[in-house]
Protein backbone atom coordinates (compact mmCIF):
# COMPACT_ATOMS: atom_id res chain seq x y z
CA UNK A 1 0.00 0.00 0.00
CA UNK A 2 1.19 3.89 -0.79
CA UNK A 3 2.52 5.03 2.36
CA UNK A 4 1.40 8.81 2.92
CA UNK A 5 1.05 11.15 6.16
CA UNK A 6 -2.24 11.66 7.21
CA UNK A 7 -4.19 14.82 8.65
CA UNK A 8 -5.42 13.48 12.51
CA UNK A 9 -8.96 14.17 11.60
CA UNK A 10 -8.77 11.97 8.41
CA UNK A 11 -7.09 9.83 10.79
CA UNK A 12 -9.57 9.49 13.67
CA UNK A 13 -12.43 9.85 10.90
CA UNK A 14 -11.06 6.94 9.46
CA UNK A 15 -10.53 4.82 12.73
CA UNK A 16 -14.42 5.63 13.65
CA UNK A 17 -16.47 6.88 10.62
CA UNK A 18 -19.94 6.22 10.88
CA UNK A 19 -23.45 6.99 8.97
CA UNK A 20 -25.26 10.29 10.70
CA UNK A 21 -28.95 10.71 9.57
CA UNK A 22 -31.18 13.74 9.54
CA UNK A 23 -34.84 13.22 9.01
CA UNK A 24 -35.60 16.74 8.93
CA UNK A 25 -37.97 18.39 6.10
CA UNK A 26 -36.32 21.12 4.13
CA UNK A 27 -37.14 24.76 5.92
CA UNK A 28 -39.06 26.85 4.00
CA UNK A 29 -37.02 30.22 3.09
CA UNK A 30 -38.07 33.97 2.75
CA UNK A 31 -34.98 34.66 0.64
CA UNK A 32 -33.50 34.39 -2.71
CA UNK A 33 -34.82 31.07 -3.87
CA UNK A 34 -31.07 29.20 -4.78
CA UNK A 35 -31.38 27.27 -8.22
CA UNK A 36 -28.97 25.36 -9.93
CA UNK A 37 -28.14 26.14 -14.42
CA UNK A 38 -27.17 23.07 -14.77
CA UNK A 39 -29.25 20.38 -14.79
CA UNK A 40 -26.57 17.70 -14.12
CA UNK A 41 -26.46 19.17 -10.39
CA UNK A 42 -28.83 17.34 -8.34
CA UNK A 43 -30.58 19.14 -5.65
CA UNK A 44 -30.58 16.66 -2.55
CA UNK A 45 -33.01 16.46 0.14
CA UNK A 46 -32.34 17.03 3.93
CA UNK A 47 -31.92 13.39 5.35
CA UNK A 48 -27.93 13.25 5.58
CA UNK A 49 -26.54 9.60 5.11
CA UNK A 50 -22.39 9.45 4.69
CA UNK A 51 -19.89 6.61 5.12
CA UNK A 52 -15.84 6.57 3.82
CA UNK A 53 -15.65 4.44 0.40
CA UNK A 54 -13.79 1.37 1.66
CA UNK A 55 -15.61 -1.52 -0.20
CA UNK A 56 -15.48 -1.55 -3.88
CA UNK A 57 -13.41 0.61 -5.99
CA UNK A 58 -15.75 0.81 -8.98
CA UNK A 59 -18.77 1.37 -10.23
CA UNK A 60 -20.31 0.34 -13.73
CA UNK A 61 -22.98 2.65 -15.31
CA UNK A 62 -24.34 2.00 -18.67
CA UNK A 63 -24.55 5.23 -21.07
CA UNK A 64 -26.67 5.80 -23.96
CA UNK A 65 -25.58 3.01 -26.27
CA UNK A 66 -25.51 0.27 -23.43
CA UNK A 67 -22.43 -0.76 -22.90
CA UNK A 68 -21.21 -0.62 -19.35
CA UNK A 69 -18.89 2.49 -18.63
CA UNK A 70 -16.75 1.48 -15.31
CA UNK A 71 -15.85 4.47 -13.26
CA UNK A 72 -13.72 4.43 -10.06
CA UNK A 73 -15.43 5.59 -6.81
CA UNK A 74 -12.99 7.12 -4.25
CA UNK A 75 -15.83 8.62 -1.77
CA UNK A 76 -19.37 8.17 -0.98
CA UNK A 77 -20.83 11.14 0.77
CA UNK A 78 -23.80 13.15 1.85
CA UNK A 79 -26.93 11.59 0.70
CA UNK A 80 -24.99 8.97 -1.51
CA UNK A 81 -22.81 11.77 -3.18
CA UNK A 82 -20.61 9.56 -4.91
CA UNK A 83 -16.78 11.13 -6.25
CA UNK A 84 -15.33 9.72 -9.12
CA UNK A 85 -11.50 9.29 -9.84
CA UNK A 86 -12.39 9.99 -13.70
CA UNK A 87 -14.64 12.93 -12.98
CA UNK A 88 -11.84 14.90 -10.75
CA UNK A 89 -9.73 17.93 -12.73
CA UNK A 90 -6.69 17.35 -10.78
CA UNK A 91 -5.13 14.01 -9.34
CA UNK A 92 -2.13 13.66 -7.11
CA UNK A 93 -1.31 10.44 -6.54
CA UNK A 94 1.68 11.61 -4.64
CA UNK A 95 -0.23 13.49 -2.14
CA UNK A 96 -3.73 11.62 -2.42
CA UNK A 97 -5.63 14.18 -3.22
CA UNK A 98 -8.52 14.45 -6.22
CA UNK A 99 -9.86 18.07 -6.94
CA UNK A 100 -13.08 18.43 -8.46
CA UNK A 101 -14.85 21.89 -10.16
CA UNK A 102 -17.95 21.65 -7.61
CA UNK A 103 -18.49 22.51 -4.06
CA UNK A 104 -21.72 21.49 -1.69
CA UNK A 105 -23.70 24.10 0.12
CA UNK A 106 -26.63 24.38 2.23
CA UNK A 107 -29.20 27.01 2.36
CA UNK A 108 -29.57 28.89 5.82
CA UNK A 109 -32.71 28.13 7.69
CA UNK A 110 -32.69 31.12 9.04
CA UNK A 111 -32.62 30.06 12.89
CA UNK A 112 -31.43 32.78 14.94
CA UNK A 113 -31.05 33.22 18.93
CA UNK A 114 -29.21 35.76 21.17
CA UNK A 115 -28.36 36.33 25.00
CA UNK A 116 -30.00 39.94 25.11
CA UNK A 117 -33.87 39.30 23.71
CA UNK A 118 -33.76 35.29 25.08
CA UNK A 119 -31.00 34.73 27.79
CA UNK A 120 -32.25 31.94 29.21
CA UNK A 121 -31.15 29.61 26.47
CA UNK A 122 -27.56 31.01 27.23
CA UNK A 123 -25.14 30.22 29.85
CA UNK A 124 -21.86 32.46 29.25
CA UNK A 125 -19.86 31.63 31.78
CA UNK A 126 -19.65 28.05 30.80
CA UNK A 127 -20.21 29.05 27.30
CA UNK A 128 -23.76 26.69 26.60
CA UNK A 129 -26.23 27.33 24.32
CA UNK A 130 -29.31 25.12 25.27
CA UNK A 131 -31.54 26.44 22.36
CA UNK A 132 -33.23 24.88 19.41
CA UNK A 133 -30.19 24.47 16.72
CA UNK A 134 -30.47 24.72 12.90
CA UNK A 135 -31.50 21.72 10.68
CA UNK A 136 -29.39 20.57 7.54
CA UNK A 137 -32.11 22.48 5.27
CA UNK A 138 -31.54 22.16 1.58
CA UNK A 139 -28.10 21.30 0.00
CA UNK A 140 -27.37 22.00 -3.54
CA UNK A 141 -24.22 21.32 -5.99
CA UNK A 142 -23.12 24.37 -7.35
CA UNK A 143 -20.29 25.14 -9.74
CA UNK A 144 -18.47 28.36 -11.68
CA UNK A 145 -21.47 30.18 -13.25
CA UNK A 146 -24.17 28.26 -11.27
CA UNK A 147 -26.78 30.91 -10.00
CA UNK A 148 -28.06 31.48 -6.40
CA UNK A 149 -30.99 33.87 -6.47
CA UNK A 150 -28.98 37.57 -6.80
CA UNK A 151 -25.35 36.26 -6.44
CA UNK A 152 -23.24 34.13 -9.23
CA UNK A 153 -20.85 31.43 -8.32
CA UNK A 154 -17.66 32.69 -9.35
CA UNK A 155 -15.51 29.36 -8.83
CA UNK A 156 -16.41 26.23 -6.45
CA UNK A 157 -13.87 23.06 -5.00
CA UNK A 158 -13.62 20.04 -2.97
CA UNK A 159 -10.78 18.30 -2.72
CA UNK A 160 -10.87 14.45 -1.37
CA UNK A 161 -8.30 13.10 0.21
CA UNK A 162 -7.77 9.39 0.15
CA UNK A 163 -5.51 6.38 0.41
CA UNK A 164 -5.51 3.57 -2.12
CA UNK A 165 -4.18 -0.22 -1.63
CA UNK A 166 -2.58 -0.74 -4.79
CA UNK A 167 -3.26 -4.43 -4.74
CA UNK A 168 -6.94 -4.51 -3.64
CA UNK A 169 -7.79 -1.07 -5.87
CA UNK A 170 -9.45 -0.27 -2.60
CA UNK A 171 -9.86 3.66 -1.27
CA UNK A 172 -10.05 5.15 2.19
CA UNK A 173 -11.20 8.59 1.55
CA UNK A 174 -12.51 11.46 3.54
CA UNK A 175 -12.79 15.12 2.37
CA UNK A 176 -10.15 17.24 3.49
CA UNK A 177 -11.43 20.62 1.58
CA UNK A 178 -14.37 22.58 -0.26
CA UNK A 179 -14.65 26.31 -1.09
CA UNK A 180 -17.17 28.51 -3.13
CA UNK A 181 -16.57 32.23 -4.26
CA UNK A 182 -19.50 34.54 -4.93
CA UNK A 183 -19.86 37.18 -7.29
CA UNK A 184 -22.21 39.51 -5.94
CA UNK A 185 -23.15 41.71 -3.24
CA UNK A 186 -24.86 40.63 0.11
CA UNK A 187 -26.54 43.25 2.80
CA UNK A 188 -26.75 41.51 5.79
CA UNK A 189 -27.51 42.52 10.10
CA UNK A 190 -25.42 40.80 12.69
CA UNK A 191 -22.72 41.04 15.50
CA UNK A 192 -19.56 41.91 14.81
CA UNK A 193 -16.86 41.25 16.83
CA UNK A 194 -13.63 43.04 16.81
CA UNK A 195 -10.44 41.87 18.95
CA UNK A 196 -7.62 43.53 19.87
CA UNK A 197 -6.03 41.03 22.23
CA UNK A 198 -4.98 38.44 20.81
CA UNK A 199 -6.39 34.87 21.24
CA UNK A 200 -6.23 31.52 20.12
CA UNK A 201 -6.34 31.11 16.16
CA UNK A 202 -6.95 35.31 16.39
CA UNK A 203 -5.05 38.26 15.28
CA UNK A 204 -5.04 41.79 17.21
CA UNK A 205 -6.94 43.58 14.97
CA UNK A 206 -9.47 40.50 13.49
CA UNK A 207 -12.83 41.42 12.73
CA UNK A 208 -14.90 38.62 13.11
CA UNK A 209 -18.97 38.72 11.58
CA UNK A 210 -21.82 36.60 12.60
CA UNK A 211 -25.15 37.67 10.66
CA UNK A 212 -28.28 37.32 12.26
CA UNK A 213 -31.65 35.49 10.35
CA UNK A 214 -31.21 38.39 7.94
CA UNK A 215 -28.98 35.74 6.39
CA UNK A 216 -32.11 33.41 5.49
CA UNK A 217 -32.11 31.67 2.57
CA UNK A 218 -28.02 32.34 1.40
CA UNK A 219 -25.79 29.76 1.28
CA UNK A 220 -23.38 28.10 3.82
CA UNK A 221 -19.96 25.65 3.62
CA UNK A 222 -20.51 22.63 5.34
CA UNK A 223 -18.61 19.22 5.80
CA UNK A 224 -19.64 16.60 2.74
CA UNK A 225 -19.20 13.83 4.58
CA UNK A 226 -22.54 14.61 6.28
CA UNK A 227 -21.14 13.64 9.53
CA UNK A 228 -21.75 16.22 11.43
CA UNK A 229 -25.26 17.72 12.54
CA UNK A 230 -24.37 20.59 14.39
CA UNK A 231 -24.98 23.21 12.16
CA UNK A 232 -24.97 26.83 12.76
CA UNK A 233 -22.62 28.96 14.77
CA UNK A 234 -22.72 29.86 18.95
CA UNK A 235 -20.52 32.52 19.55
CA UNK A 236 -19.73 34.20 22.47
CA UNK A 237 -18.12 37.20 23.95
CA UNK A 238 -15.27 35.36 25.03
CA UNK A 239 -11.75 36.19 26.24
CA UNK A 240 -8.13 34.53 26.62
CA UNK A 241 -5.14 35.02 29.25
CA UNK A 242 -2.32 34.77 27.50
CA UNK A 243 0.73 33.54 29.66
CA UNK A 244 4.08 34.57 29.88
CA UNK A 245 6.01 31.23 28.39
CA UNK A 246 3.32 31.37 25.39
CA UNK A 247 1.41 28.76 26.17
CA UNK A 248 -2.41 28.06 26.17
CA UNK A 249 -4.11 30.53 28.30
CA UNK A 250 -7.97 30.92 30.06
CA UNK A 251 -10.62 31.44 28.40
CA UNK A 252 -13.62 33.50 30.04
CA UNK A 253 -16.96 35.61 29.54
CA UNK A 254 -16.70 38.98 28.52
CA UNK A 255 -19.96 39.98 29.53
CA UNK A 256 -21.11 40.77 25.74
CA UNK A 257 -24.02 39.35 23.43
CA UNK A 258 -24.07 35.48 22.52
CA UNK A 259 -25.82 34.38 19.64
CA UNK A 260 -26.80 30.95 18.02
CA UNK A 261 -27.34 31.51 14.11
CA UNK A 262 -27.69 29.38 10.90
CA UNK A 263 -24.86 31.36 9.47
CA UNK A 264 -21.55 31.57 8.72
CA UNK A 265 -18.92 32.65 10.68
CA UNK A 266 -17.20 35.08 8.44
CA UNK A 267 -13.51 36.67 8.98
CA UNK A 268 -13.76 40.06 7.46
CA UNK A 269 -10.06 40.76 7.85
CA UNK A 270 -7.36 42.93 10.43
CA UNK A 271 -8.23 46.41 10.74
CA UNK A 272 -4.45 46.78 12.60
CA UNK A 273 -2.93 45.67 8.73
CA UNK A 274 -5.39 46.03 5.91
CA UNK A 275 -5.21 49.25 4.75
CA UNK A 276 -8.67 49.60 3.61
CA UNK A 277 -10.04 49.14 6.95
CA UNK A 278 -7.78 50.91 8.39
CA UNK A 279 -8.29 54.54 6.49
CA UNK A 280 -12.60 53.74 6.81
CA UNK A 281 -13.36 56.27 9.54
CA UNK A 282 -17.05 54.71 9.90
CA UNK A 283 -15.60 51.36 10.75
CA UNK A 284 -13.10 52.74 13.51
CA UNK A 285 -15.93 55.16 14.83
CA UNK A 286 -18.03 52.18 15.36
CA UNK A 287 -15.43 50.32 17.24
CA UNK A 288 -14.64 53.51 19.69
CA UNK A 289 -11.48 54.11 18.16
CA UNK A 290 -10.61 50.37 17.94
CA UNK A 291 -8.59 50.69 21.04
CA UNK A 292 -10.28 47.98 22.97
CA UNK A 293 -12.34 44.29 22.45
CA UNK A 294 -15.65 45.59 21.74
CA UNK A 295 -18.46 43.50 20.22
CA UNK A 296 -21.41 45.63 17.99
CA UNK A 297 -24.70 45.33 16.10
CA UNK A 298 -24.18 46.25 12.58
CA UNK A 299 -25.71 46.16 9.41
CA UNK A 300 -23.07 45.89 6.53
CA UNK A 301 -22.71 45.41 2.72
CA UNK A 302 -20.38 42.26 1.92
CA UNK A 303 -18.84 41.26 -1.31
CA UNK A 304 -16.33 38.44 -1.94
CA UNK A 305 -18.11 36.24 0.01
CA UNK A 306 -15.78 32.84 0.39
CA UNK A 307 -17.41 29.91 1.76
CA UNK A 308 -14.56 27.11 3.06
CA UNK A 309 -14.59 23.82 5.06
CA UNK A 310 -12.13 22.34 5.84
CA UNK A 311 -11.15 18.65 8.12
CA UNK A 312 -9.11 20.68 10.48
CA UNK A 313 -10.93 24.04 10.94
CA UNK A 314 -14.66 23.32 9.63
CA UNK A 315 -16.49 26.65 8.62
CA UNK A 316 -14.44 28.83 10.61
CA UNK A 317 -12.36 30.17 7.69
CA UNK A 318 -15.20 31.81 5.67
CA UNK A 319 -14.67 35.11 4.94
CA UNK A 320 -15.75 38.06 3.10
CA UNK A 321 -14.75 41.97 2.09
CA UNK A 322 -16.70 44.94 3.92
CA UNK A 323 -18.39 47.26 1.51
CA UNK A 324 -20.15 49.40 3.67
CA UNK A 325 -21.12 49.21 7.01
CA UNK A 326 -23.01 51.23 10.14
CA UNK A 327 -24.29 50.57 13.76
CA UNK A 328 -27.70 49.77 14.28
Amino acid sequence: MKKRILTSSLLAAIIAVSACGNSAKPAATTGPKPESTSAAHDETQTEAASAAETGAAAEEKADDTGFEVTKTVIYTGINDKKYYLEDAVEVNEEWGMATYDTALVRVSTGTYHDSETEPDLFTPDEFIYSGEKAELGTVYQVKKDDVMGDLKIASAETQISFIKNDETGEYISMPFYSCTKIDGDITVTGVLRYYFDEQYAIASGDLVFVPDASYKGLPLSFSPSGMYEDYGVTSFDMKETIPEDGGYGDTYYAGGICVYSDAPRLRLGNILQDDALKSNSDLTTLLDGAKADCSKRVEVTLTNLQLEWSDQFGSDHSSAVIKSIKGI
